[in-house]
């Protein structure tokens, strides 16, 4: 049996609906962020190969985001340790040749 498009909007409208009229996060025992929305993809016609691809992706991008933004704090804070802080404290700096 197949579902046309608009019984594929109609269930998704009763979902968000559904979604809509629940308690805030917060208050909700057991609640699970990443867990949330896997019904509403499974029930808009994602795979499951397509829901764990959107979580890999998801990870993926927050370990990058992560690294880059750990990286650039890290050179910034050993410029401010070299430039500013050694210098105050000692009276100079790393020369670099």
């Amino acid at each position: 049996m197949e579902l046309s498009a608009s019984s594929y909007r109609e269930c998704a409208q009763l979902i968000i609906s559904a979604h809509s009229h629940r308690s805030p996060p917060a208050s909700r025992p057991g609640y699970h962020a990443t867990t949330e929305g896997l019904p509403l993809y499974r029930t808009l016609g994602a795979f499951r190969r397509q829901v764990f691809l959107l979580f890999v992706s998801k990870g993926t991008a927050m370990v990058f985001l992560g690294l880059a933004l750990g990286f650039a704090g890290g050179i910034g804070l050993g410029a401010i340790l070299i430039f500013v802080i050694q210098k105050s404290y000692f009276g100079r700096s790393i020369k670099w040749t």
